[in-house]
């Protein structure tokens, strides 16, 4: 910054006192000189991509910050800028005005339309959250059983065509062993169906 816009602007008053604007340097242990080269940031509200409130609580802050900067910087027109004046900025931004219920006695002063507290709104935010988990958790469940419901269909109407395409070999015998071992008796004779054959009909008329 050239001498010249060093310079003081100096009213003098019609009392005889006078009023100056100047700008001095920071200190040497300012905040903003410490910790060269990179700075983890501090994450005091760490909330990753996977988090559905992720998106709104940044455009919030990004909200915030642009009105510390306009702030701090007169709108982009002051070249000289104080980096305390803006962070105290985005505090209003973020939170509201330092008063009670963070907004100003002067209606004008105040964003339109007022938004609700942050609790209430991170409230409702999280309860939609755990909503949105529990319907995907019901969703994939409901995915899986339709899964197994197809898969036992399949199964249960492969059974049944092998069942019936040995029912209806001249030898009996192959359906009588085979239902032997699963301990189900055998209903013999032409025409006639095992007991196995008629259960799993209704079962499959049943899933239908």
């Amino acid at each position: 910054m050239s001498e010249e816009k060093c310079q003081p602007e100096v009213l003098i008053l019609p009392d005889g006192s006078a009023a100056a604007t100047l700008s001095t340097p920071l200190p040497k242990d300012h905040w903003l000189y410490a910790n060269e080269g990179y700075s983890p940031p501090p994450m005091p509200f760490r909330c990753g991509t996977d988090n559905p409130r992720h998106h709104d609580l940044a455009d919030m802050i990004c909200a915030a910050a642009r009105y510390a900067i306009r702030g701090a910087t007169m709108n982009g027109k002051a070249e000289d800028i104080d980096p305390d004046a803006m962070v105290q900025n985005f505090v209003v931004g973020m939170l509201g005005y330092h008063t009670p219920d963070g907004l100003c006695d002067d209606a004008w002063a105040n964003p339109d339309p007022v938004p609700e507290p942050f609790a209430e709104t991170f409230k409702k935010t999280d309860f939609a959250a755990a909503a949105e988990r529990q319907n995907e958790a019901l969703r994939k469940s409901l995915e899986k059983s339709i899964q197994q419901r197809d898969e036992l269909r399949t199964a249960a109407a492969a059974f049944l065509a092998d069942m019936e395409e040995l029912a209806g070999m001249p030898d009996l015998l192959h359906i009588a062993a085979f239902n032997a071992e699963l301990g189900i008796p055998f209903i013999g004779g032409e025409g006639s169906e095992s007991q196995l054959v008629v259960q799993l009909r209704a079962a499959i008329k049943a899933a239908a």
